[in-house]
Order: structure tokens, then sequence, then C-alpha cells
């Protein structure tokens, strides 16, 4: 079978054309010959596609030259046979210079097809090596223009091209890339293994795929994508190796922030979720998925934003929190979660709506976070801001509190309600001696006690130090209120065990009922403290119920409080002094400094009526310096006189006598003074002695190894143990007057005057009696052995004038009568 061949002839001899026709169907092809003889035809014919032009040499109006500079002009490259009989060698020679691949001689025609076959073949090599050419152009463009970073090298490695993009990554130009290794590029983070496998892998002919990690010129890292292909020639032989890398650094900055983040959520304790518009969760972290009892492998998919949640939790996420969040952008606030032990976790909670560019609401996120330990902590802040530290019961202000409900009950319903102030009796001199841990030891004691005997509508409440409040609720009649001050007296007055210590307390009681002594919880509170002054007033250990009266009674404390510390700036006290006489001999032996108020308005005034506001104020501390200071002058202006020495007892307060100072203070001013250390004799009460840690001892001991006397006052009230007083240089014992005024009728007083008497002979003292005022008293202890008395029965206590004539009359030391 012919090949067919599409041939343009430019021939003005049909019958020449006709010969060509003929040796090319011979030669073994089937030809479609289009005839021209012109410049207009050949334009017109070359804009379909020919195999092969045949052309004479000239013609009349046209020939091979013209048309062989029409196809140059039209940049065409197809086969050009010329075929004539009269071209001459020359012309010939200028034909194949102007583009004519061959010429045959028309009597030749035989050299016809091996010379259609050959140029037919040149033409197809041609258009191969232009498409090549093409691709090559093609390629160089794509690698130069290409974002990815491109270099080639040789088979050892050693850069022969970079392209721009290598250029612009890296930082280095290509005339510094170019015969260099790419270790110029190694970052430092590929172990040598990372590249003793890619060299393997090279070598084998393979292609190396991987994330790579290198370094620009300026010490930065970035990270590529990278495949390393190797080159080999029609043998196989590898020659070059071409690597092209894509910049995925900013894909790994997001891929690292991405973990990170994932991370982070999986590590956080907060619950996170991720859900669609549906609430279906699309992503839940370990925390979450613990709530909802997922595995790691588990789908999340399965479950919604409101499981996990407590019934009423999630109610409120789907009506109110996702709605507000989808409408507004977030939501949050306080909902609960439940854990697989089925415990509720109160959590605070953030639903955000997220949006897309268009403003559309693309999916839901929720943070949900524990807040147990905070829930704890404002529970344990609204515990502690209502309840004392101390005893756990509550405070002032959740006893105003409660005050107020229950006025605002009782008002509705027409009941009564009782506050009753319960002050315990000269609790501050057991925290002055026994220690405030002592005494903190006792109040919890004593409120624990006072809850305990309280109806359920009760409530007792610390008002501060040794002070309780009461509110007694619906009370419908005074028995109530006197049923419960009962009870809180019974269990109050109970002994308690303080190391080995039995300690009984009194307290005293002021009542106060609304709505009759006040109609607001300020008053009543008022008013019942009121009440409880008047009952401390009345001997303690007792209750009143407020009246009106004692308003007056309290604006009178008030005002002797204010006048009390005007009275110490103004120097407005006084000392009177109680001589104590020898029972035996009846001579007058020592005297007891004893102070007085000079009011300017009421006159003197005994210290029964000022001490207790003093002690209370703090103002003790100072007036008892003055009245030793007072006492020791008066001593030396009595030694200047000349009359006879004569020992001066003066009480020492619980505060002062805690100072650290106090024995350095007194034998200064004994030293100052001059006067004998045996003319002042200390007087300090029993209950100095209880405290564990007395802070008084060595201060004793050195006054008493400078000479001072050191006397137990009011012995027998208290509770002291017998080793306190042997380990303290005690030279007096003074009996209290309440024996003392009881000896008469009351045997079993007598025998503890009797056994005080003893123990103080046993232990070296001289034993003192105070308050005889009667001759039965003086004959009762001078039988029991007692060795001093002091009373209204001898003296009443007397100004230094008046001790003074004593003094002169030589009534000290020499005996007397009565």
């Amino acid at each position: 079978m012919n090949t067919p061949l599409r041939v343009l002839i430019i021939e003005d001899s049909e019958d020449d054309a006709l010969l060509v026709a003929r040796a090319l169907r011979a030669g073994g092809y089937d030809p479609v010959l289009h005839r021209i003889e012109n410049a207009p035809c050949m334009e017109e014919a070359l804009q379909h596609p020919w195999d092969l032009i045949i052309s004479d040499y000239t013609m009349p109006s046209f020939s091979t030259p013209q048309a062989l500079r029409l196809l140059q002009r039209k940049q065409i490259d197809i086969p050009f046979i010329m075929v004539s009989g009269t071209v001459g060698e020359d012309r010939a020679v200028q034909v194949m210079k102007a583009g004519a691949h061959d010429y045959i001689m028309k009597g030749h025609l035989s050299r016809l097809v091996p010379a259609v076959r050959r140029e037919l073949r040149e033409a197809e090599l041609r258009r191969e090596r232009l498409r090549a050419q093409d691709q090559l152009q093609k390629l160089s463009r794509a690698i130069e223009q290409t974002a990815e970073c491109v270099f080639i090298t040789s088979s050892d490695g050693i850069i022969e091209y970079v392209n721009p993009a290598f250029e612009h990554l890296t930082g280095f130009p290509s005339e510094e890339a170019i015969r260099h290794s790419p270790r110029i590029l190694r970052s430092g983070q590929h172990c040598a293994s990372f590249y003793r496998d890619m060299w393997r892998t090279l070598k084998d002919g393979g292609v190396f795929r991987d994330m790579v990690i290198n370094r620009r010129k300026n010490g930065t890292l970035f990270y590529e994508d990278k495949v390393i292909t190797p080159i080999k020639d029609g043998n196989g032989v590898i020659t070059h190796f071409v690597s092209t890398g894509q910049d995925i650094s900013d894909r790994m900055k997001a891929e690292t922030t991405r973990k990170r983040l994932t991370a982070t959520l999986e590590a956080t304790t907060d619950f996170v979720a991720i859900a669609d518009l549906q609430g279906h969760l699309l992503y839940a972290n370990a925390a979450r998925r613990s709530v909802l009892g997922l595995g790691p492998e588990d789908q999340a998919e399965i479950r919604t934003l409101s499981d996990g949640h407590t019934e009423w939790a999630s109610a409120k996420l789907m009506s109110k929190a996702i709605p507000v969040a989808m409408q507004e952008g977030t939501w949050s606030g306080e909902l609960a979660m439940i854990d697989q032990d089925g415990l509720e976790i109160p959590v605070s909670e953030v639903i955000i709506a997220h949006r897309g560019p268009e403003g559309e609401v693309e999916f839901l996120s929720a943070i949900a976070r524990d807040i147990s330990e905070r829930k704890r902590l404002e529970e344990e802040l609204a515990y502690q801001a209502n309840h004392d530290a101390l005893t756990g019961i509550p405070n002032r202000m959740l006893l105003l509190d409660r005050m107020q409900q229950a006025i605002a009950y009782s008002r509705r319903h027409k009941h009564r309600v009782g506050v009753l102030f319960v002050d315990l009796d000269r609790f501050k001199r057991i925290n002055d001696t026994l220690g405030h841990h002592v005494g903190d030891a006792i109040l919890c004691t004593v409120a624990e006690r006072i809850c305990r005997c309280l109806r359920r509508s009760d409530t007792v409440g610390r008002h501060g130090g040794d002070e309780f409040v009461v509110i007694a609720a619906e009370v419908l009649d005074n028995n109530d209120l006197t049923a419960i001050v009962s009870k809180i007296r019974k269990v109050v007055s109970e002994p308690i065990e303080v190391k080995n210590r039995q300690i009984v307390l009194t307290c005293s009681i002021g009542i106060a009922l609304y709505p009759f002594d006040g109609e607001d919880s300020d008053m009543l509170l008022k008013n019942a403290d009121t009440a409880m002054y008047q009952a401390k007033g009345n001997g303690r250990n007792n209750f009143q119920y407020y009246t009106n009266e004692m308003n007056a009674q309290s604006h009178e404390m008030l005002n002797l409080e204010e006048d009390l510390r005007r009275a110490v700036k103004a120097n407005e006290f006084v000392l009177h002094y109680q001589p104590q006489v020898d029972l035996q001999t009846g001579a007058f032996a020592r005297l007891e400094a004893l102070i007085r108020w000079q009011h300017p308005e009421r006159g003197i005034l005994a210290p029964e009526i000022f001490i207790p506001v003093l002690e209370e104020t703090g103002l003790i501390e100072p007036v008892g310096e003055w009245v030793l200071r007072e006492a020791v002058k008066q001593c030396a202006a009595w030694k200047e006189m000349g009359l006879p020495l004569v020992t001066v007892a003066v009480n020492l307060s619980v505060r002062q006598f805690a100072n650290p100072d106090i024995a350095e203070t007194i034998r200064l001013m004994v030293t100052e003074a001059g006067i004998p250390p045996a003319c002042l004799e200390l007087e300090i009460t029993e209950s100095v002695l209880m405290a564990d840690a007395f802070d008084g001892t060595d201060a004793l001991r050195t006054l008493s190894q400078r000479g001072l006397r050191v006397a137990v006052d009011d012995f027998g009230t208290g509770y002291c143990a017998l080793h306190y007083l042997r380990r303290l240089p005690v030279n007096t014992l003074k009996v209290d007057h309440s024996f003392v005024s009881g000896l008469a009728g009351d045997p079993t007083t007598a025998s503890i005057v009797s056994a005080i008497i003893t123990l103080g002979h046993d232990l070296g003292c001289e034993v003192v009696a105070e308050g005889v005022e009667t001759v039965a008293q003086r004959n009762h202890l001078r039988q029991l052995g007692c060795d001093l008395v002091q009373g209204y029965l001898y003296y009443h206590p007397r100004p230094p004038e008046e001790i003074e004539s004593l003094l002169r009359d030589g009534e000290h030391g020499h005996q007397r009568s009565y």
C-alpha cells in the first residue's frame, strides 16, 4: 500500500507535473498534487499543510528563489526540492544556499524518490529537534520561574546550577553556590546517619524524599520538602542529581503551633470541646473525654456539647448559652458537669461562636474550668467572714443578721425575741495569768457548752473577747428565757480541766427583750450589754433584765471612764494607808497603801468604784506605777522626818507584774528614794500564781534577794497549787475578808482559815487577816494563831499626815489594847 504524500508543485507545465507524480507513485507514494505557478497561489496554498514542495527553477511569473523567500518570510520549514531541466551548476548552488534541500534534473527523475525519502526524514528530524528545543526552553523557563528551590549537581555532588528560587530561599547568589557542595546549606539539625542514608539511596539510583532542615546564608533555619533525583545517561550511568525543594517553613511553623496547641489542650485540666452548629462534637480534649467516659480511640462525634453536664446545666446550655453565643459571639457563666463517679463539678464555662470570612458562624467552641476549689474557698471565706475564727460559732456580723431575721419573723408572728449578753466573770485574770492559749481553750469549751444547751431555733455567737450573745427566737414568755439562762449558767459553772487543773467560771448575763427593750438589733444589743454590766455591778454571777433605769447607769459608767482619763492626767489620785496590827501584842506593825480618787465634784471615792473601770480600760498600768512610786516616795519622806521605818504593802496589778522590767523598775525606785528594801512589800493576788509560765518568778526572787518583801493577797479565793507557793519567795499570806466575815457562824469557813494559817506558818510566812471588824473575829483569829490583822476594828485607811501622827506618837511597834 502506497504512502500518502501531500505535494505542492510549483510548475507551469502540467505534463512535467504528471511526470513527477508518476515517478512518486513508482517509488511507493500516493501523491496528492496541487500545482501552482505564481506567488498569490502559493500564499493561498501555504494555508494548508504540505509534506513536500517540488519547484521548477523558472516560470513566466514565478521562480524558485521567489518561492524560497516566501517560505523564509513565513518561517515555514517544508522539504523543498528543485526539479529543472535548464538550471546550471552555479544557479543550483545558489538555490541550495537560499534554502532548497536538493535539486534534480528533469532528465534524472530516478533520483527523485530517494531524495524525497531523505528529505522527509531530515524534515522529521528537524521537527523533532525543534520540539526538543521548545521543550527544553519551556523546561528552562519553568525551572527559572518555579517557586521551588532547584539546584543541579554533578555525580560528585558539586553544584552546577541553581535557579532564582534557590537564591531567594537560601540567600546564596548563584556565583557563591556553583562549584560548591550542598554542605553550605547544612543546619546541624540532622545527624550524620541522615546524610549517609540519603547518599546511599541516591548512589543506588533511588529517589530521595524527606523533610530537610537547612540553614540560610544569614544563619536562619528553613524547612524543605526535598526530592533529589539521579539523572542517568543512555547507558544508565548517573551523571547528575537534581534537587527540588518546596519551602514548608510556614507550614511547619503552623504544624508546630498546631501540635503545641493540641498538646496544651490535651494537657490542660480545662474541659475543651469544638462542635458544629447542631452541637455535635468535632473535638474533645482528654479532660472532656474523661468526663464523657470516652477513651483515646473513641469517636467524640457521637456526643454533644450538652453531654456531661447536669440536667439543669444542660438545659441552660441549650436554651440560653448557645443561643446567646450565636447572637453575641460569646457566652460565659457558671454551670455544672458530672464526673465518672457521678459527682457534680462546678465549672465556669465559655461558649464561643466562631465566624468565617463571610460573617457566618462556622463552628462553636466550649471551654469549662473546674472551680471546685474556688467554690470551696468562697464558702470558706464566707464562713470565716461570718464565724468566729477561734470558736467556730457565729461572729458579730452573722449574729446581727440572725437577730434581724428573728426580729422579722417575730414581728410577723407576734412573738418575742430574747437577746442575752453573756460575759465570763474575771476572765481577763485567766488570760493574764495562765496565758492566752489556755484562755482560748476555755472559750472554745464554753462556746461548745452553750451551743449544746440551746434550742434549735436559738443562736449563740461570740461578740468579742469573753463575751457571747445568745439570740432566743420565738420566746413566748419570760419562763422560756429563764430556762435558757439557767442552762447557760449551769454549763458555764461546770469545772473545766486545763493541764491537770480545774477551772471554775461564773458569768454575768444581761437580757433585753424584743419588742419591749428595742425594735432593732443595735438597740437590743446595747440594752442587753447595759443589763450585763448591771449584773456585774451587782456582784457578778447573776443575770439582769434590762430596765429603763439602767440607761442612766450606763451613761454614768461612760462619764466615769471619761473622768478617770482626766484624773490620770490631772493627778487626782491620793494614797491612804491602813495599819496592820500584831494580833498578839496589839502593836501597829505595817501599813497597806490604798488608792483613793479625789474627784473634783464627788469628793473622795473608794477604789471599788473606779478600779474595775481602770482594769477594763488599761489605765491600771500607769495608775499602778503611780501608786508604787507614791508609796516609796512617802516612805522616804517619813524617813527624812526622822520617823520610825515602817513596811508599806503595795498592790501590783497583773499587767504590772507581767512587765519583764518590773524588777529593775522597782529596784531603781527604792534605790533613788534611799529607803531600805524591807520597807516595801509587794502584794500580788493569788491568780497571778496560776500562770504556767509565770514571767515574774525571776523578778520576785531578784527583789526578794535585795530585801523586798512579797505577799500573796486574797489567798484562798483562786486556784493556786501549793507548788507555786513553794517555788516563790513569799513572806506573807493574806486571808481574804470573805473568809473572815464568815468565821462566826460557819464551821467550814473557820476550818479553811485555820488551814490557811497552818499552811502559811509551815511555809515560813506571816499570815494577815483582812477585813477584821468585830472583837469576835479578832478573838477567833487569835485562837487560830493568825499573826496580823487589818480592818476597821483597829484602823480605817488614813491620809499620810494622820499616819505621820501615829508614827510620831509612838504607835508603831508599841502594844495597844482593844
